[in-house]
């Protein structure tokens, strides 16, 4: 099932955020390599806050397999502070109306094209609903362009705001890759072509 839980439930209900801090440092720097701080074993930064909102996905036995991150551009964004130089600079990047989203990964415990389809889709469909409930009217992100093609099979409408840059040495470089930023317009059609995706 998607988990959808508000960065202010932290302190509430730390048990889920515990498990999914725990399962990002073994995502993005036990796997990736990723050079990112941990304490106690958890993954956790500067956009980890009261904002932000998480969504995730857990099986049945309680592994999350999912997981995707939004904050509010307005106060916390990862594009602005750290990847400005990726993108066109006549663009206003931090807006109340454009959330960030970072963090994103699918992990499922078996495999087989279908399942991760499906998770692909179950945990933007929670994102993009959850966005268009909020009256957010862009999603914007830097990530890894292997995963552009991924992001608009399922957001058809996803666009570019930049050229692609290479990071930490580029390929072939433990934690280095190639990045590009995007922003996905959050409309009704954004839900539907996301739903699609995962009935495929």
């Amino acid at each position: 099932m998607v988990v959808s839980l508000s960065g202010s439930m932290r302190h509430n209900d730390p048990t889920q955020f515990v498990k999914l801090f725990e399962r990002r440092t073994q995502i993005f720097v036990d796997n990736l390599g990723w050079s990112l701080a941990t304490r106690n074993g958890m993954e956790i930064d500067q956009y980890d806050t009261n904002e932000a909102q998480y969504f995730f996905h857990h099986d049945a036995n309680g592994n999350i397999e999912s997981h995707f991150r939004l904050s509010p551009t307005i106060s916390h964004s990862l594009t602005a502070d750290c990847f400005s130089h990726l993108v066109d600079p006549t663009l206003q990047l931090r807006d109340a109306l454009v959330w960030e989203g970072t963090r994103y990964f699918v992990q499922p415990a078996s495999r087989g094209r279908y399942v991760r389809r499906r998770l692909e889709s179950g945990i933007f469909c929670q994102a993009f609903e959850w966005c268009l409930s909020q009256g957010i009217s862009l999603i914007q992100a830097v990530l890894e362009t292997s995963v552009l093609p991924t992001i608009r099979s399922i957001a058809p409408q996803t666009y570019t705001i930049g050229l692609p840059s290479l990071y930490c040495g580029g390929h072939g470089v433990r934690g280095g890759g190639e990045a590009v930023a995007i922003r996905i317009p959050i409309n009704v059609q954004t839900v539907a072509e996301a739903k699609s995706y995962g009935t495929v």
